[in-house]
């Protein structure tokens, strides 16, 4: 059992996925602003936020999107258009909660 019993750990798993929620809603916000075959819609939202709890990942960084991007496009097409973009400059924004003007 977590030293600070079982409230103390469910506040603290809740903050972290509350972080992550608030960086993958802006980062799925910012796809869905691009030109995309198919841009990922609600469905893949909530599978790429369980990948990124499963992995234990609590912040979004170029590394944890490039390996779950299956999770975020259906097609390969959108996959390597996604990687033609600035992809440090997209997940920055998406973590600052900025969106291009």
């Amino acid at each position: 059992m977590h030293p600070l019993g079982a409230p103390a750990l469910t506040a603290a798993s809740l903050t972290i996925l509350a972080d992550s929620a608030e960086q993958i809603c802006a980062f799925m916000q910012l796809m869905r602003d691009r030109d995309f075959y198919k841009r990922p819609g609600v469905a893949e939202t909530i599978d790429w936020g369980q990948a990124l709890v499963t992995l234990h990942r609590e912040a979004l960084d170029p590394a944890v999107v490039e390996e779950t991007l299956g999770c975020i496009f259906k097609y390969n097409d959108d996959i390597n258009a996604f990687r033609a973009l600035d992809v440090n400059s997209v997940v920055g924004q998406a973590v600052a909660g900025v969106r291009p003007g």
